[in-house]
């Protein structure tokens, strides 16, 4: 049986302007083994700022030479060495009552270079869906989780600082230590304030480039640390993260976000 020809031209038509569907990457990543012959630190150690580094640029180089062949989460080749990229082992230190918290500042800030590096290697930019967005999703989790250790961190600095603050006020040379504590709290806050935002907005107004459980995975997580840090939030701050909120409650396409968002919202507006 013959196709009229209008038919068969409306099949190509159809063929020829239909939009690429989101969906991952295929996965042609290496085993550990073959990662760390190319020049990525060990598996089986403690990575410190130059592993971090040796690893960034090395996958760097990969990506440049096949993109689906960065480590990828999940993988039965390399998932095993993404889990090492985002262990969260390499924040340890935040809580490490051991750990000088003088030291502290420095190290996060090596961690977050390190995080922003990761990011960019997997961010596809120019592409309507993201490719890698079990990766991206995966390390915007890891920022959370660090960002949470560092609010505990910071609420314990803080209260010591407040026992003290007598003592503080007393003597001179520890009084500028004290206000140098109140402003790091200060930028910590802000700190948290914009990175969730980041993450509603992208839950909010581009969940379309990321898969849908990735989405429902970082909301979840986004409002875990919400529930932690909102009590923290200036009223400005606190109106600005319920306006997100509550137009995901409404407006979104996912009703398990949706009902995610509601809880969020009830929450921030509870009393102290």
């Amino acid at each position: 049986m013959k196709i009229p020809l209008i038919f068969l031209f409306l099949l190509l038509s159809i063929g020829c302007t239909r939009q690429p569907e989101a969906g991952v990457y295929k996965d042609e990543s290496y085993t550990p083994a073959t990662y760390m012959e190319k020049g990525c630190p060990p598996i089986d150690k403690a990575w410190d700022k130059e592993d971090f580094k040796a690893l960034t640029l090395t996958l760097e180089q990969i990506r440049s030479e096949n993109k689906y062949a960065l480590p990828r989460k999940g993988s039965p080749a390399s998932g095993a060495y993404f889990s090492k990229m985002l262990d969260e082992g390499h924040f340890a230190f935040i809580t490490d009552s051991t750990v000088n918290d003088l030291s502290k500042p420095e190290s996060l800030l090596d961690l977050i270079d390190y995080c922003s590096a990761l990011y960019y290697l997997y961010l596809e930019g120019d592409q309507p869906f993201q490719g890698f967005s079990h990766e991206i999703t995966a390390v915007d989790i890891f920022l959370n989780r660090m960002s949470r250790a560092s609010l505990q961190e910071a609420t314990r600095v803080r209260l010591q600082t407040e026992m003290l603050q007598e003592d503080y006020n007393d003597v001179a040379a520890l009084k500028a230590p004290n206000e140098q504590m109140t402003r790091g709290w200060e930028n910590m806050v802000a700190g948290l304030f914009q990175s969730l935002s980041s993450d509603l907005g992208k839950i909010g107004e581009v969940y379309l480039h990321y898969e849908k459980e990735d989405m429902i995975l970082l909301a979840k997580e986004s409002a875990d640390l919400l529930a932690l840090s909102g009590k923290y939030f200036s009223a400005e701050q606190k109106s600005a993260v319920l306006g997100q909120l509550e137009r995901m409650e409404k407006d979104h396409p996912y009703i398990e976000i949706r009902k995610i968002m509601k809880t969020a919202a009830m929450n921030l507006h509870k009393p102290e």
